[in-house]
């Protein structure tokens, strides 16, 4: 009789949840294909007006800006589509959903949900995040991940969760010139968060630990860099659990 952890069922049992996966993760590469139509579609916009100068300026501004949007959401849904597919084959969670806007996937892992947000520097809705958090006081985020899982349907008073990306801010003027990924401190964790890491556990990409407030709700949520590892996410994901089964209001 077979082993129910042997290798065979274990890759059986991992197609299966694949095949789950939403469309624009599964197929990345078709995603990331249809964003350079549009991009390209767009410069042919810019050639027309140089053509038909007689047909309004304002008609073709539109139509740029339109292709521009909606290539930029597809390369950038698709680009972290693949990694969040990388995440998804070292994890296997459950009631798997991709917001392509906000470049978030959230999903069900072991009863608990979770969200993970790439904050992408030139995507729409960064830009818009920008405006409304930073702009015109503060430098935006370098890019990054954002991990999350809610602890309460109250707000315990603390900081919002923009406040906190903060901390990923470009530094200085060579960090909004060049925008610098910020050096993971020995201790990422917050006052209020009770952990320290294991020998053989510590997060090399894991620049803070916290709780926040998203939507008047509590949360428990880590930033790391843009260079995260699957294994990286999966101990934040771990950690957590172990965190919210000592949380105590």
């Amino acid at each position: 009789m077979a082993n129910n952890n042997s290798p065979i069922l274990n890759k059986i049992e991992k197609g299966k949840k694949l095949q789950k996966l939403p469309f624009l993760i599964k197929h990345y590469k078709q995603t990331i294909f249809i964003g350079f139509i549009f991009v390209i579609l767009a410069f042919c916009m810019m050639i027309l007006t140089l053509i038909f100068t007689e047909i309004s300026l304002i008609f073709f501004i539109f139509l740029i800006s339109f292709f521009l949007f909606l290539g930029s959401l597809m390369l950038n849904a698709g680009f972290v589509g693949h990694e969040f597919l990388k995440i998804l084959e070292n994890i296997l969670p459950e009631n798997i959903k991709f917001d392509m806007i906000r470049l978030t996937m959230n999903f069900r892992y072991n009863e608990m949900i979770y969200s993970i947000r790439y904050h992408a520097l030139y995507s729409p809705y960064t830009m818009w995040i920008y405006l409304l958090n930073y702009f015109p006081k503060y430098e935006g985020p370098v890019e990054h991940y954002q991990i999350w899982t809610k602890i309460s349907d109250k707000n315990f008073f603390f900081e919002n969760q923009y406040e906190l990306a903060k901390k990923m801010r470009a530094q200085k003027i060579s960090g909004a010139l060049f925008p610098i990924q910020p050096t993971p401190p020995k201790n990422p964790f917050s006052n209020e968060i009770k952990y320290t890491f294991s020998k053989g556990e510590r997060v090399p990409t894991l620049c803070y630990f916290d709780f926040a407030e998203r939507n008047e709700k509590s949360i428990l949520i880590a930033f790391l860099r843009k260079d995260a590892s699957p294994g990286d996410i999966k101990k934040i994901i771990k950690i957590m659990q172990s965190e919210i089964d000592n949380i105590t209001f």
